[in-house]
């Protein structure tokens, strides 16, 4: 935890912080589930960071990294269009949110699952937070993201498998850091993950991508018409003028 001095933001009304932490430690993945009617219906694994930057005084502030354990309780619901687990740190009051939809058309794709919403409550305590300035005070911090912003989503039926690290930027004060990512929010069966697609950040490769594939077979067919018209109507002028019609396309 480093202490540093709030930005002057003069003449904005807003004051926009940006600490730096010396130190970061690396998470540790955790699995959590929620059941219905005695199965399980959500897993996530994960290892889960959020960066959260709050003021120790009027004109300082400081950063804390809140590292979900293992340990941290799960509960959730799960529906059939949408679905969400909670995670909650043990002994404190914090509680971190992740809602998904189902059936949603994404890049040309129809029916894949997304995470729609992530939400995060605690309340400011000297024990998580020292020094600071609103001890007691509870924080609600909610955010939605849609089909063009989506950072998780995959098809129905399946899991998403996502090592790379992904960042959602939930407001100016909490940075919610996610990797090594497996989750299936739908249709899971016998307890255990569906075949899994990977994500784009991974860089692997495998995933196919609906929106590249009705992108190329749009472009292609365009980019063909335009070579052959082209190539006709030099050969074309080539044959009314002699050599003028090359220096014409030139």
């Amino acid at each position: 935890m480093q202490t540093t001095p709030l930005a002057d933001t003069t003449p904005s009304p807003t004051t926009h912080i940006h600490p730096t932490l010396t130190t970061i430690p690396t998470p540790i993945s955790g699995t959590w589930y929620v059941n219905q009617s005695g199965e399980p219906c959500i897993i996530l694994q994960a290892a889960i960071t959020v960066n959260i930057t709050y003021a120790t005084s009027p004109s300082t502030a400081s950063a804390v990294l809140v590292h979900l354990p293992e340990s941290a309780e799960s509960r959730g619901a799960c529906g059939q269009n949408s679905s969400y687990i909670t995670l909650a740190l043990p002994n404190v009051d914090f509680n971190l949110t992740f809602t998904f939809d189902a059936n949603v058309t994404l890049s040309g794709q129809e029916d894949a699952f997304v995470l729609s919403q992530v939400g995060l409550e605690y309340v400011l305590d000297d024990g998580m937070f020292p020094d600071t300035a609103a001890s007691g005070k509870a924080v609600l911090v909610q955010y939605s993201s849609n089909s063009s912003n989506a950072h998780i989503a995959a098809s129905m039926g399946s899991s998403l498998k996502c090592d790379a690290e992904q960042s959602f930027d939930l407001d100016r004060h909490h940075v919610l850091s996610i990797s090594h990512v497996q989750v299936q929010p739908f249709s899971v069966k016998n307890g255990k993950f569906s075949k899994p697609e990977t994500c784009s950040g991974d860089g692997q490769g495998s995933q196919y991508n609906p929106g590249v594939a009705i992108a190329l077979g749009v472009t292609m067919p365009i980019v063909f018409v335009l070579v052959f018209v082209g190539w006709h109507y030099f050969c074309v002028m080539r044959r009314r003028g002699g050599g003028k019609a090359y220096s014409a396309l030139i």
